[in-house]
């Protein structure tokens, strides 16, 4: 069965090729926190799905079983989770311990995150 988008490229002549998309999270409240009011509802009501079901037949990875939930709500049917991080098997290697605390971080501090 060919996804919509490979239909659009037929039609327009182009080559198609497979296709493997990584969706981290949907916007869907995110909306309402970064954009103005008329453009939030826009975006969350009717840019949002209308783009993602322009994927509904393409491989999906997503990062959570919430996210893999949002996006088949959205119509997405090809949507498997994979992870972020890794959980090693093995030993944990010695290395002596810091004599001051270390923390390592990675990301960024938006109002959002910290709600």
């Amino acid at each position: 069965m060919k996804s919509t988008l490979d239909r659009l490229a037929l039609r327009n002549g182009l080559a198609t090729c497979q296709l493997l998309q990584l969706i981290h999270q949907v916007c869907r409240e995110i909306w309402n926190y970064q954009t103005p009011l008329p453009v939030a509802f826009v975006g969350r009501y009717l840019l949002e799905p209308l783009w993602l079901r322009g994927y509904r037949d393409v491989l999906t990875v997503t990062v959570s079983e919430s996210s893999k939930d949002s996006l088949e709500n959205y119509g997405l049917t090809r949507v498997v989770v994979v992870p972020e991080g890794h959980h090693s098997a093995g030993k944990r290697p010695d290395v002596p311990r810091e004599s001051r605390p270390t923390i390592v971080f990675v990301g960024r501090l938006r109002q959002i995150n910290g709600r």
